[in-house]
């Protein structure tokens, strides 16, 4: 009997678990879904540090860089203590797993990816006896994005013990090399196979952000050679990577797919300065949210040109989520 009655529920349990095991994958910014996704407000940083006297909290110094979608590259900040020790701040924009590099005083140098709600629980005692890079004892992670900021931290570790010469190399590379493309795919090879290795050794459910973020370091420097040497690919499909999570290596590649569309995609010289014309070829070229997140990345020095820019390509913003970005950064 049991049986028979396992076997009449299976079709329908088995519908229910591939929907939890999809809804585990972290949904792209470049998806035309995101939307959709149920992230109403920028996520929140709470913190607490533990057994330390009032003398203590008044010499620590809390900063921390948070990386930007748009605008600056990262944005500093310092956090004020309260006496009891805790202390909190907020996403800049309702942007998934954005980026932060975060210091307590001297005590902590550790990465945070901001996407719902997260807590830090700091035991100073511990601390003093060690500091921690990324993490360690002495430094706790709780809430909804706890899970993810551990592997996270684990995996830069992980790739710092086993690929520790990766950018040496990289940054060696040289774009008039004949065998520039050669040599990037061979060094990302063992990126990639380092990757492989942390996936089997932590079983992690990270794997879509660390593989976004390093098909985005590859990409960023693929589309410098292809700038350098005026290669202009017909394909768009070829030189977009989906955007996870709002970070360093993201912002690279989005920073360079910009200008790379603008100085080489976009064939009209005459008019490669009008934002107007070449806002409405990315709008007409690429994607939807990849085409806002493009004309979210126009940017210029001049405080009245940034504006006439963004007046320009609110209209042509087609997602939620990047005309709230948009009207924020106008705001700033």
């Amino acid at each position: 009997m049991k049986v028979y009655i396992i076997a009449l529920l299976l079709p329908l349990w088995l519908p229910c678990m591939l929907y939890a095991q999809k809804n585990l994958e972290p949904l792209s910014l470049t998806d035309k879904s995101y939307d959709q996704l149920n992230k109403k407000q920028p996520a929140k940083v709470t913190g607490k540090i533990l057994n330390a006297s009032q003398e203590d909290l008044s010499k620590i110094q809390i900063q921390y860089s948070i990386v930007n979608l748009i605008g600056p590259h990262q944005s500093k900040a310092t956090i004020p203590v309260n006496a009891d020790g805790t202390f909190e701040f907020r996403q800049t924009h309702n942007l998934p797993y954005q980026q932060v590099w975060f210091s307590l005083g001297d005590y902590v140098y550790t990465c945070l990816y901001l996407h719902e709600d997260l807590e830090l629980i700091f035991d100073l005692e511990k601390l003093k006896k060690k500091n921690v890079y990324m993490i360690g004892d002495g430094i706790s992670f709780a809430g909804k994005d706890a899970e993810v900021n551990r592997q996270m931290n684990e995996y830069i570790l992980f790739d710092k013990k086993n690929n520790p010469d990766f950018y040496k190399p990289l940054q060696k590379l040289e774009a008039k090399d004949p065998r520039f493309q050669q040599k990037l795919d061979s060094l990302f090879t063992i990126q990639r196979n380092t990757n492989t290795a942390f996936y089997k050794a932590y079983n992690t459910t990270c794997k879509p952000l660390i593989d976004a973020a390093t098909n985005a370091e590859y990409t960023y420097k693929l589309l410098s050679y292809y700038l350098s040497n005026r290669i202009r690919k017909d394909t768009i499909e070829e030189i977009l990577v989906p955007i996870y999570s709002v970070s360093n290596e993201t912002g690279n590649y989005l920073h360079i797919l910009n200008t790379y569309t603008r100085a080489l995609l976009y064939s009209d010289n005459k008019s490669r300065g009008d934002f107007a014309k070449v806002s409405e070829y990315i709008v007409k070229t690429f994607p939807e949210n990849y085409a806002d997140i493009l004309n979210l990345r126009f940017q210029d020095g001049d405080i009245q040109t940034q504006n006439a820019i963004y007046s320009i390509i609110l209209p042509k913003l087609k997602s939620t989520w990047a005309r709230k970005t948009s009207v924020l950064k106008s705001e700033i």
